[in-house]
């Protein structure tokens, strides 16, 4: 068996590899979306909320309500520092994925490349070995002729 059929399962894996990564790196880059998506929904909550609490033209209020309101608005406020940092993680996630990716691809692209330089060298050696058969029976036919 040729070199470049030896390593074909172990390309067939190292490719399997590549697209589990590659499959787990477009989850996570989706989660961090989702999760940037829900960070963005929470401030325009709270820029909504604020506008309608401190609308100058709207009824007044008690102290007592002012203060619950204002509390809400400080409870948003940690929401929002919670959701910054679930995507800290997830940005953390991503760039571990991302690399683990790159290190599968590149490594079964380096087996696609020494598959295809032992295919090379076995054509040249086939080549070879055929010209040289072809000039052995020339050789023996010229003999034969004399």
């Amino acid at each position: 068996m040729s070199r470049a059929k030896r390593l074909l399962p172990i390309l067939n894996l190292a490719k399997l590899r590549a697209n589990k990564a590659l499959e787990a790196f477009t989850y996570v880059k989706q989660k961090l979306q989702d999760e940037q998506a829900k960070l963005e929904q929470l401030r325009q909550y709270k820029s909504e909320y604020e506008q309608s609490l401190f609308n100058p033209g709207g009824p007044a209020m008690s102290a007592s309500s002012l203060i619950m309101k204002k509390q809400f608005c400080s409870n948003v406020d940690k929401a929002i520092k919670q959701q910054q940092q679930q995507i800290d993680t997830v940005t953390q996630q991503l760039t571990l994925v991302r690399s683990k990716w790159q290190e599968f691809d590149a490594r079964a692209q380096s087996l696609v490349k020494t598959i295809d330089k032992f295919r090379h060298q076995e054509t040249i050696e086939l080549a070879k070995a055929e010209q040289k058969q072809l000039d052995e029976y020339s050789n023996q036919a010229y003999f034969r002729s004399r």
